[in-house]
């Protein structure tokens, strides 16, 4: 997953111990959490235990946790975006809602039609707050 890798090891390294993440899939919060060692939760991860990978854990009430300051970034990738625009649409509902301020991007460079390579942003982190 491209910008990834990048984006946890930022968190490490600007982010205070124990801050909670909010991704948009499962996948990036893995990542996340791997690269970060910080909780992340996914927000298009199913509560119904039938309808999710047992590894995953879901957050039941993703805008209770903001609202009660116990998530404090957000993670917004392309590649889960794609896949799933209904909790793209959710997550950037929850960012505007929480003041979510951009603090970190990764970018991939992508060629346009006259060959230029343009910066395309791939993952966005949010530092949101009640």
């Amino acid at each position: 997953m491209p910008g990834g890798r990048e984006a946890g090891r930022w968190i490490t390294e600007h982010t205070p111990d124990g801050s909670v993440i909010l991704t948009l899939g499962p996948s990036m919060s893995n990542i996340v959490r791997f690269y970060s060692r910080r909780q992340s939760y996914g927000l298009s991860v199913s509560p119904n235990p039938l309808h999710r990978n047992p590894s995953y854990v879901p957050l039941n009430n993703p805008d209770g946790w903001l609202r009660n300051n116990n998530l404090h970034y957000v993670v917004w990738d392309s590649f889960s975006a794609r896949r799933s625009p209904f909790f793209a649409d959710r997550l950037m509902t929850l960012v505007r809602r929480y003041h979510g301020r951009v603090v970190h991007t990764e970018y991939v460079g992508t060629a346009d039609a006259s060959g230029r390579v343009t910066p395309v942003p791939v993952v966005v982190v949010y530092e949101v707050r009640p």
